[in-house]
């Protein structure tokens, strides 16, 4: 009682189905998605050889570190499978694993030839752009040697022209101590002025006046010397008024009746004291050279250059000496 019973004659109940016995379905394994290979940069056109270089480096080192990871994924999944194969329940499966194993291996060892490769040219592109860079600093202080050198030249050549026109200048300035016969402070003033000067060209050009002026001194000096050994009678003046030299020291000359100071002394009178004692025969051809050649400079200094003409012929006629003193002092005549 109280129990339901099937009826006579109807089908047995269907069992509630159950899930089937066994593994559940596998799930789908996700690959390792590798990032996309970022594109090289290229050099600009026009860049230089380095800037190139620095690229092909930039590139050849992201190359090595995708190498290397791939050989490092490569080595895992050496591992893996060899780790699998070690499972391995039949020989099939074992023979299979050696196989993919002795494959893996042989891509890493072609991945790892690879980036040793790369490396060696990294290593070469860097000792070019290390070159390049030497070079180009070599270029660089050359040219900035050059320019040194370029400026100094210039500096030089106007330091030239300064002392030049300087020495031109103490040159024409002297003008009023010639016109008194002070040849002495004329050639000190020079020879102070050409001490200070810095180019062989300054001082070769004030040299050439410290010379003339020692000439026009040494021409004095030999008078006052000639008129002291011998008196030059009626050498003053001339005609009813002439009279005589007795003598003469570095400020005035002796005359009679009255010493007279050399600033005093006429250049015509200057030129009868020269022409007195160079043509004197007595005298050495040396001695007379030096009077002719003192004179043609005091008057070439004066502008009298027709007359100075004259004395630097005197001066040649008495031999090579006095040509080549008037070679010297007189190049323009």
């Amino acid at each position: 009682q109280g129990v339901n019973r099937p009826q006579p004659g109807a089908p047995p109940a269907s069992p509630t189905p159950e899930a089937p016995a066994g593994n559940p379905p596998p799930s789908s394994s996700t690959g390792t998605v590798e990032p996309a290979e970022e594109p090289a940069p290229q050099p600009a056109a026009g860049a230089p050889e380095i800037v190139t270089l620095a690229v092909e480096i930039g590139r050849l080192t992201g190359d090595i570190r995708e190498k290397r990871e791939q050989v490092e994924a490569t080595r895992g999944e050496a591992e893996a499978v060899g780790n699998a194969t070690m499972r391995a329940r039949t020989s099939q499966e074992a023979g299979r694993s050696a196989t993919t194993l002795q494959e893996k291996v042989a891509a890493a060892e072609h991945l790892a030839g690879l980036a040793a490769a790369s490396l060696d040219q990294v290593r070469s592109a860097v000792a070019r752009a290390n070159e390049l860079r030497d070079a180009e600093e070599r270029a660089r202080q050359m040219r900035e040697e050059a320019v040194r050198r370029r400026q100094a030249e210039e500096e030089h050549k106007a330091l030239i022209e300064r002392e030049k026109a300087r020495a031109q200048e103490l040159h024409t300035g002297a003008r009023p101590l010639i016109e008194r016969y002070d040849f002495t402070q004329a050639r000190a003033e020079l020879e102070t002025a050409r001490n200070a000067m810095q180019t062989d060209e300054g001082r070769a050009a004030g040299l050439f006046v410290v010379e003339r002026f020692g000439r026009l001194q040494d021409m004095k000096e030999s008078l006052i010397r000639y008129l002291n050994a011998k008196p030059f009678r009626w050498g003053w003046g001339s005609g009813a008024a002439a009279k005589d030299v007795n003598g003469a020291d570095a400020d005035s000359v002796d005359v009679v009746g009255g010493r007279v100071l050399w600033q005093d002394v006429s250049l015509p009178q200057m030129v009868k004291f020269v022409d007195h004692y160079q043509i004197d025969s007595t005298e050495r051809l040396s001695v007379r050279a030096d009077l002719a050649i003192g004179l043609a400079i005091l008057l070439d200094e004066l502008g009298r250059r027709a007359e100075a003409t004259e004395y630097v012929r005197r001066a040649r006629e008495t031999g090579e000496y006095g040509q080549q003193a008037a070679r010297e002092m007189l190049p323009d005549y």
